[in-house]
C-alpha cells in the first residue's frame, strides 16, 4: 500500500491522468465537483491494501472506467427503450439517479451491479426528450417544450413549490448557500432514508 506520507509527484501526476480520462465518461451534466472528486481518486488508490502501484492502471482501465461505461449504457438503453416514468414504472424498472463522481468513488459504486438484458428483446431506440432546463428525460410537455417534473412543478405549480419550500424550512433541509440542487437532493433523499418517512411527513 503507499501511504499519503510515501506520494510522490510521479504518481500522482499518472493518477491524474488516469483520473481525467475517467472524468469525461461522465455524462457532461454529472461531472460536479471535479475536486472532491480528484481527491476519491486518489483516496482509493493510496488507500486500498489491494491496489499494489503496478496495478493501478488495470484497476483504472479495466474496473472504473468499465463501471461507469457500463452504467451510463445501461441507463441510455432504459431511457431510449422506456423513455417516460409510467412505462418504468409498468416494467417495474427502477433507474437511480447518478451520483456525483465523488460520492461514486467513496461509496465504491464501481461494484454495483448493471442488469443485463437480452439484445433480441430491446426495441429500437426512440427519441428521449430532455428537460429544457436541465439534462433529465422529461416526462412533461407544455407545446413543444418539454420538462422534468421537478421543473415543470416549479414553472407552473407554484403553490406546490412554496408548500414543498416551507415544509424544508421547518425540519431544516432548506438549500444551503454554495450547495448545488443535485448536492441538496442528494443531502435530502440521505435525510430521508435515515429517519422514518412518517414522522418526515408529519413534520412537512
Amino acid at each position: 500500500m503507499v501511504s499519503s506520507t510515501t506520494r510522490n509527484p510521479e504518481d500522482e501526476a499518472f493518477l491524474i491522468d488516469l483520473f481525467d480520462d475517467w472524468w469525461v465518461k461522465w455524462p457532461a451534466k454529472r461531472r460536479e465537483s471535479k475536486k472532491a472528486a480528484k481527491n476519491a481518486w486518489l483516496k482509493v488508490f493510496y488507500t486500498d491494501p489491494k491496489i499494489p502501484r503496478e496495478g493501478w492502471e488495470h484497476f483504472a482501465r479495466d474496473v472504473l472506467f468499465k463501471a461507469i461505461d457500463e452504467q451510463v449504457a445501461y441507463r441510455k438503453m432504459i431511457f431510449e427503450k422506456h423513455p417516460t416514468p409510467e412505462e418504468r414504472k409498468r416494467k417495474d424498472i427502477f433507474v437511480p439517479r447518478l451520483p456525483m463522481p465523488s460520492t461514486w468513488l467513496n461509496g465504491g459504486r464501481w461494484q454495483d451491479p448493471v442488469p443485463v438484458f437480452d439484445e433480441d428483446t430491446v426495441d429500437k431506440p426512440r427519441f428521449v426528450h430532455t428537460c429544457s432546463e436541465c439534462s433529465e428525460v422529461a416526462d412533461q410537455s407544455v407545446g413543444d417544450i418539454y420538462y422534468c417534473g421537478w421543473h415543470w412543478t416549479k414553472k407552473f405549480d407554484k403553490k406546490a413549490v412554496d408548500r414543498l419550500r416551507e415544509g424544508l424550512v421547518r425540519i431544516n433541509m432548506q438549500k444551503r448557500k454554495g450547495e448545488s440542487r443535485y448536492e441538496w437532493t442528494e443531502r435530502c433523499r440521505e435525510y430521508v432514508l435515515g429517519t422514518d418517512l412518517g414522522k418526515v411527513l408529519k413534520r412537512l
